[in-house]
């Protein structure tokens, strides 16, 4: 991701695991853009945790 991040200036819909302060473990889809006229990022995380549960109960049941 970083080394996307570095070479196109921006990622887009990066799936990531994450990890609150309160414990709980969940999964986000991460994009960032690099701007660099004032040496910044600016980046966002969209919480997938339903949407990738609902995926791994899906492919459970498919394989029982």
């Amino acid at each position: 991701m970083m080394e996307e991040l570095h070479q196109h200036g921006e990622v887009n819909n990066f799936e990531i695991k994450f990890r609150r302060r309160d414990g709980f473990v969940g999964w986000g889809l991460y994009s960032a853009r690099l701007n660099l006229d004032d040496n910044s990022l600016i980046s966002v995380i969209t919480d997938i945790s339903d949407r990738k549960q609902a995926e791994i109960e899906l492919a459970d049941s498919e394989r029982s």
